[in-house]
């Protein structure tokens, strides 16, 4: 989070956690008030585990993607 903070970036910015699904990064984001947050993973059962752990938080999650970063849509995101 301390790299995200350097930026200074207003709370609209928009990230994607790649590779995220067990990692703690969205739930930081989420903690600071990021507002357009993707979680992108290959494993659907990641994914969910994620939405379960984030709970009633899931719903500020931007999008869930299931798939291999080289294959994602991130302009349309």
């Amino acid at each position: 989070m301390n790299f995200a903070r350097s930026f200074k970036l207003p709370k609209t910015a928009s990230f994607i956690d790649i590779g995220g699904g067990d990692s703690k990064h969205v739930d930081n984001l989420l903690d600071e008030g990021f507002e357009n947050i993707s979680v992108l993973d290959i494993s659907s059962n990641v994914i969910e585990r994620t939405k379960k752990r984030l709970g009633g938080k899931a719903y500020m999650v931007r999008n869930f993607a299931r798939g291999k970063a080289i294959n994602y849509n991130y302009r349309n995101r």
